[in-house]
Protein backbone atom coordinates (compact mmCIF):
# COMPACT_ATOMS: atom_id res chain seq x y z
CA UNK A 1 0.00 0.00 0.00
CA UNK A 2 2.82 2.44 0.85
CA UNK A 3 4.56 1.86 -2.49
CA UNK A 4 1.36 2.48 -4.43
CA UNK A 5 0.65 5.75 -2.62
CA UNK A 6 4.26 6.95 -2.90
CA UNK A 7 4.17 6.15 -6.63
CA UNK A 8 0.87 7.95 -7.14
CA UNK A 9 2.02 11.07 -5.29
CA UNK A 10 5.41 11.20 -7.01
CA UNK A 11 3.78 10.90 -10.43
CA UNK A 12 1.26 13.60 -9.56
CA UNK A 13 3.90 16.02 -8.24
CA UNK A 14 6.39 15.33 -11.03
CA UNK A 15 3.67 15.22 -13.71
CA UNK A 16 4.84 11.91 -15.11
CA UNK A 17 3.45 8.44 -15.70
CA UNK A 18 3.35 6.07 -12.74
CA UNK A 19 5.27 3.59 -14.89
CA UNK A 20 8.30 5.90 -14.76
CA UNK A 21 8.41 6.00 -10.94
CA UNK A 22 10.55 3.51 -9.02
CA UNK A 23 10.15 3.08 -5.27
CA UNK A 24 13.07 1.42 -3.52
CA UNK A 25 12.94 0.31 0.12
CA UNK A 26 16.28 0.19 1.88
CA UNK A 27 16.63 -0.90 5.50
CA UNK A 28 19.06 1.12 7.59
CA UNK A 29 20.33 -0.10 10.94
CA UNK A 30 19.61 2.33 13.82
CA UNK A 31 23.35 2.75 14.50
CA UNK A 32 23.72 4.01 10.90
CA UNK A 33 20.95 6.59 11.16
CA UNK A 34 21.16 10.02 12.76
CA UNK A 35 19.06 13.15 13.07
CA UNK A 36 20.37 16.55 14.11
CA UNK A 37 23.82 15.05 14.64
CA UNK A 38 22.68 12.33 17.07
CA UNK A 39 22.53 8.61 16.30
CA UNK A 40 19.28 6.78 16.95
CA UNK A 41 21.13 4.06 18.83
CA UNK A 42 24.63 3.64 20.21
CA UNK A 43 27.27 2.02 18.04
CA UNK A 44 27.70 -1.62 19.14
CA UNK A 45 31.05 -2.67 20.63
Amino acid sequence: MYAAEATRLAAEILKCATESVDVIFTETAPQDWARAGRLYSPVPD
